[in-house]
């Protein structure tokens, strides 16, 4: 990855979580069964009430229809 400070969003994410989700997105047809299998986890599922996350994959979603 190219960025020098992963974001952990607000903590609710572990810098290396940060990176597989993001590394995921970049996969065109696997990113949302990766993303889903990802957010599964007892421990990561809070961070999908962030709203960054929220954006980010609602985001993506309609920029994977087009």
């Amino acid at each position: 990855m190219h960025l020098t400070k992963l974001p952990t969003f607000d903590g609710l994410l572990r810098p290396s979580e940060s990176e597989l989700l993001l590394t995921y997105l970049t996969a065109p047809y696997l990113r949302i069964p990766l993303a889903l299998r990802h957010f599964a986890d007892p421990q990561r599922v809070r961070a999908l009430g962030h709203r960054d996350i929220q954006a980010g994959a609602y985001t993506r979603h309609l920029l994977s229809a087009t």
